[in-house]
């Protein structure tokens, strides 16, 4: 691992009576970059302000025993798309994440079950955009891992003139679906909830996305949601397959075939499609559907015509007589 795209210095913690490092600067051509545990034999404890500001970081994996990122530590982190942090952090500066408009994915290593989100609740409020969060649980073995995607929302001040005072007003359902989380406690009900509002005014790629993360890990997922969540893949999928096919996404095909019922001319049309893209896996998945459905048809009708067959010989034997 490189080190020396590092720039750092020693700092101490009376409280605690601990040396650790504080990292000042983060070389800003790097694209990739993994801050280690420790430097010089120390934990690394803290990413300083503006450690990586206007840099052209695109993802960044930050060590599990950090406790602290700085304020505006990514600000105007225009290509920053995916980050890692540990839940486990007691703070999170002011605007860390101000200016970093592309962040797409977030993964939060959570060292218990029911640790409250600290991290997760301060991020979401400065990370406006639509974003998945990711949440990994490596020490339960109830659940290793939790995905959720949450929408987007802007605020826009409306000044109100006659009581000459502004007034904010929020768009999108982003807003809502931040206010899950409770006490520091994710609300997955409530969150579930929303969907039906997300799926009515959100765009159909990103309402997919928060279909198929709650279904693929679903936590605490009550039945009425999980038939919702399919509900609408079902009445979407001319338009929802398409979307998969383009981007080669064969597990999330796999998933949706062998889970949902989807009608068989739909599952043609979409069949076609992967043989016109040369997405020869994806072919053999809609091949293989059709085979097992044709199957299951034919054990359906043998077994009626076992019961019904006796009437039929008698309808044939009164045609002869």
């Amino acid at each position: 691992m490189k080190t020396n795209i590092f720039t750092w210095e020693e700092m101490f913690i009376p409280s605690r009576q601990i040396k650790g490092i504080r990292i000042t600067r983060i070389d800003p051509k790097e694209e990739y970059v993994m801050v280690p545990d420790m430097i010089d034999g120390l934990p690394v404890l803290e990413l300083g302000p503006y450690v990586l500001e206007g840099s052209m970081i695109r993802e960044l994996e930050l060590p599990s025993g950090l406790e602290r990122i700085g304020r505006y530590a990514f600000y105007n982190c225009e290509h920053l798309e995916k980050i890692r942090i540990p839940e486990g952090m007691k703070d999170i500066g002011s605007g860390a994440f101000t200016g970093a408009h592309r962040i797409k994915e977030i993964s939060l290593l959570v060292p218990e079950e029911n640790k409250k989100l600290v991290v997760l609740q301060e991020i979401l409020m400065d990370v406006v955009e639509a974003v998945k969060i990711n949440m990994l649980f490596p020490e339960t073995e109830e659940v290793r891992e939790i995905r959720l995607v949450f929408p987007a929302y802007y605020e826009e001040g409306v000044e109100n003139t006659p009581a000459r005072n502004i007034t904010s007003e929020y768009y999108g359902t982003g807003l809502k679906f931040r206010n899950c989380i409770v006490g520091r406690q994710m609300q997955y009900e409530e969150y579930d909830k929303l969907f039906q509002l997300a799926a009515s005014v959100e765009e159909p790629e990103l309402v997919l996305e928060m279909a198929l993360m709650r279904l693929l890990y679903p936590y605490k997922l009550k039945d009425v949601y999980r038939e919702g969540y399919q509900n609408w893949i079902r009445q979407e999928a001319e338009e929802i397959l398409p979307a998969l096919i383009e981007e080669k996404r064969l597990d999330d095909l796999k998933f949706i075939l062998e889970e949902i019922e989807i009608d068989s001319e739909t599952r043609n049309k979409a069949a076609i499609l992967c043989a016109e893209k040369g997405f020869a896996a994806a072919v053999s998945l809609f091949m293989d559907k059709e085979t097992k459905e044709t199957v299951s048809d034919s054990e359906v009708l043998s077994d009626e015509m076992q019961t019904t067959g006796p009437v039929v010989q008698s309808i044939f034997d009164l045609d002869e007589i």
